[in-house]
């Protein structure tokens, strides 16, 4: 049986958007908006005379730099437990064919 998508309804700024998604994304769906209204709301309220089509390009810039940076740190993080996982693998494998021998 097929799940139709649903149709939701978000503010951001003055304007309502009505959205269609799957009733599982519902929910993050709509916190996204509540983000992005917030830091639109924010930047507004901090320059207040930026016109709402440039406010929304500096927020969408800032909101995809903030994502690149924690994909960058992310991104480190991996790379650092695969590091530490590669030499307990090691130190693991080491021990093991130690004891094999002692074993003989």
């Amino acid at each position: 049986m097929s799940r139709e998508p649903m149709k939701v309804s978000v503010q951001i700024l003055e304007n309502t958007y009505s959205l269609g998604c799957e009733p599982h994304e519902r929910n993050m769906l709509i916190e996204a908006a509540d983000q992005l209204n917030a830091a639109l709301s924010d930047m507004r309220r901090e320059n207040p005379k930026v016109p709402t089509d440039r406010l929304i390009v500096l927020c969408a810039l800032k909101m995809t730099y903030d994502l690149l940076l924690e994909r960058q740190t992310i991104a480190r993080e991996v790379s650092m437990v695969n590091q530490v996982s590669e030499r307990l693998i090691s130190a693991l494998s080491q021990a093991i064919a130690e004891e094999n021998l002692s074993d003989s």
